[in-house]
């Protein structure tokens, strides 16, 4: 079963009507595609707390931050070797 699918869907109004999730297999926020993953310890968090997070994650979705990770890593998987001492 796949991390999202895996996690438990917020419904909650300060969810905003994003793509919130919850996962027990996550220690922090973090972001994966268009969804956003947070750890069980956000139904503590205040209202205040739970808006910035939600807002610093969707400036990740809003940057495509996710798909550029994704991108570098297959830079360094298929780059990985340089001649040149200490890389370029």
């Amino acid at each position: 079963m796949g991390l999202i699918s895996a996690a438990k869907p917020v419904r909650e109004a300060w969810a905003a009507n994003a793509d919130v999730r919850v996962s027990d297999v996550i220690g922090g926020p973090v972001t994966f595609g268009s969804t956003i993953l947070l750890p069980p310890q956000c139904i503590d968090w205040d209202l205040p707390k739970r808006r910035a997070v939600l807002a610093h994650e969707g400036a990740h979705i809003a940057n495509g931050d996710f798909y550029v990770l994704l991108l570098a890593s297959l830079n360094r998987a298929v780059f990985w070797f340089s001649p040149l001492p200490g890389g370029i």
